[in-house]
């Protein structure tokens, strides 16, 4: 999964002109022809390097019902993303959230000694948990992507629509993943256009890395919805329609 979460960030990143003049083959540069009668070197090349630039921001629902095997999947989710995106300008923050005593508490789970993580506990602040999340995300990224991961509505402190009101404002492309969602109606009408559902836990890697490719193309237009998540398991799978794994029964 690095590997190809790798090539994702490489194919899909905006790209950025070099040009090398005075080589001794290529292209003929106008601008070094005086020097073809003494050294020869009056050829240039341009290439297109991968300007990798982007800014990930995870924000991973941890809820009560996020304990055991679904927490387990989301950390190793985390830990192959942060390896995919090391290197070059590309940063990766992660923040889980949960409620503890009527507040919404925030965590990072990316340092710069390695990963952390946290105990799943208590109701879901998604709305809140959106409006910190975006409001850590550093400015002046040409991308910015807030991917969501939950597995259930929001039902402690505000609304999620003010969270996605403030992402709209700082030009951030909040992406919400719902997995094994029992009411998956009402997720809609909190989340609208920005969410996407996974039967499965299990698909969530591969799910993360259709949605990352997705958002590198159509980001930018804020109407669209992803219509489909390819996942590693079952390519072309258009989202929702699997079935339920025993464990949402």
């Amino acid at each position: 999964m690095v590997s190809r979460l790798k090539t994702v960030f490489q194919n899909y990143a905006a790209t950025r002109s070099l040009v090398s003049r005075g080589l001794v083959s290529g292209k003929v540069d106008p601008r070094r022809l005086h020097r073809a009668p003494v050294t020869g070197r009056c050829f240039r090349q341009n290439d297109r390097l991968p300007n990798l630039d982007w800014h990930v921001t995870l924000l991973l629902d941890a809820s009560g019902s996020m304990r055991g095997t679904r927490w387990r999947l989301v950390e190793h989710t985390v830990a192959n993303l942060h390896r995919a995106l090391q290197g070059y300008r590309n940063r990766l923050d992660a923040f889980a959230y949960f409620e503890m005593d009527g507040v919404c508490m925030i965590s990072r789970l990316t340092g710069d000694t390695g990963l952390f993580s946290v105990p799943p506990h208590g109701q879901t602040a998604s709305g809140q948990a959106i409006i910190a999340a975006a409001h850590f995300t550093p400015r002046g990224r040409a991308r910015r992507i807030l991917l969501h991961v939950t597995d259930g509505q929001c039902n402690f402190g505000c609304h999620v629509s003010h969270g996605i009101r403030v992402c709209a404002e700082q030009g951030i492309t909040l992406l919400t993943l719902g997995c094994g969602t029992r009411d998956r109606e009402a997720m809609e009408q909190q989340y609208g256009n920005t969410i996407q559902f996974l039967d499965r836990f299990e698909r969530l890697p591969g799910a993360v890395e259709s949605l990352l490719r997705w958002a590198f193309l159509y980001g930018a237009r804020p109407g669209l919805r992803p219509a489909m998540l390819a996942t590693a398991d079952r390519p072309e799978t258009p989202a929702g329609m699997g079935q339920e794994s025993p464990e949402d029964s």
